[in-house]
């Protein structure tokens, strides 16, 4: 079976990474892509490469949308609304893929159809290819309290979408993670493929340009993914407690790190 997957790319003055993004999903050994990019209102030159890239490559399959900037959840949203395919691979312009990644994924996910969202390892700024067989599913306590899915790295069944389910427009920080623990509580199993095949921007994942101080953010915006489970009766007083007390433990941790880092530069 090959089956069409939708690649959708949000892309925001991506003109220096844009690309290197491309090539990687041109790359793949799985063939049957669509390739949306959503240019998110950026100033930059990126529209115009794009149109480049997409004039010299007329067989890469690649559909460009512009829009005003809105950022990274609604461009997803509209990639996803536009979307014909069966499965909808998230990539960021500024990370990259290995060649194997959809293929092992889809792999995987005609394997184990119960499977609604396969998410797989990653390495930081360069391939390392240290990696474990086979997956791990992850219940939904389990991603209630660690969020093991960067979006590059996630790829999905469109028909879950028919569940209204999105990222959450207007959220700047954790939209990804909101719409992981939606797709979860709505009774899809989640999955993780132990496979280092996504390789994102050679960053932390927190603490990076600016994002330090915009911890606290980051963290009320997974307050508000708890909050928004307990409103909504999907997890328990007690549950919603335990995984808020949690969460702030970790964002004293990423403070006293993200300080280290500072230190010893």
């Amino acid at each position: 079976m090959n089956d069409l997957v939708s690649v959708v790319i949000p892309a925001y003055n991506a003109e220096n990474t844009i690309i290197e993004c491309l090539k990687s999903v041109k790359e793949q050994t799985y063939t049957n892509l669509e390739v949306i990019v959503i240019n998110d209102g950026s100033k930059d030159n990126t529209a115009g490469i794009l149109e480049t890239y997409k004039k010299e490559n007329k067989d890469f399959p690649l559909i460009i949308y512009t829009i005003k900037n809105s950022g990274p959840a609604t461009a997803r949203n509209i990639g996803i609304k536009h979307s014909r395919g069966k499965y909808i691979a998230f990539l960021d312009s500024d990370d990259k893929w290995l060649p194997t990644k959809i293929e092992k994924q889809i792999y995987y996910l005609e394997k184990y159809p119960e499977i609604n969202l396969l998410g797989c390892d990653y390495t930081i700024g360069k391939s390392s290819r240290i990696d474990k067989d086979g997956i791990m599913f992850i219940s939904k306590r389990q991603l209630l309290f660690k969020n093991p899915f960067p979006t590059p790295c996630v790829i999905l069944r469109k028909q879950i979408i028919q569940d209204n389910l999105y990222f959450s427009e207007g959220k700047k920080f954790s939209e990804d993670y909101f719409l992981w623990l939606n797709i979860a509580f709505n009774n899809h199993k989640c999955a993780k493929l132990h496979e280092k095949l996504t390789i994102l921007d050679d960053k932390p994942t927190y603490g990076h340009k600016g994002l330090s101080s915009r911890l606290w953010d980051m963290e009320k915006g997974e307050l508000s993914n708890y909050k928004y489970l307990y409103d909504n009766s999907k997890i328990s007083l007690g549950l919603f407690s335990r995984a808020a007390i949690f969460s702030l433990l970790k964002f004293c941790k990423r403070i006293i790190l993200t300080h280290i880092r500072k230190f010893i530069k």
